[in-house]
């Protein structure tokens, strides 16, 4: 299972409301181990999950979109 994925940004963020990243990244070490988030990742989810995001997919962007994740791609594999 993705740790970000298993994240639940809306029970999540009361959970570590007034918590410092250091804290969180602590916390989150403990329980995941060497499968914790970068010490970066988590100060980043923390600014934004502090904003009122409550979402872990991508945001929409004007990119071009990503050609090599085909289907077909992908069974090559």
């Amino acid at each position: 299972m993705n740790l970000v994925g298993s994240v639940k940004f809306s029970r999540q963020r009361r959970y570590f409301e007034g918590v410092r990243p250091s804290e969180i990244l602590t916390r989150l070490q403990a329980v995941f181990g060497d499968e914790t988030l970068c010490k970066t990742q988590v100060y980043e989810w923390h600014t934004r999950s502090s904003a009122g995001r409550e979402r872990v997919e991508n945001e929409p962007h004007d990119r071009r979109p990503r050609t090599s994740f085909t289907e077909e791609n992908i069974c090559a594999v």
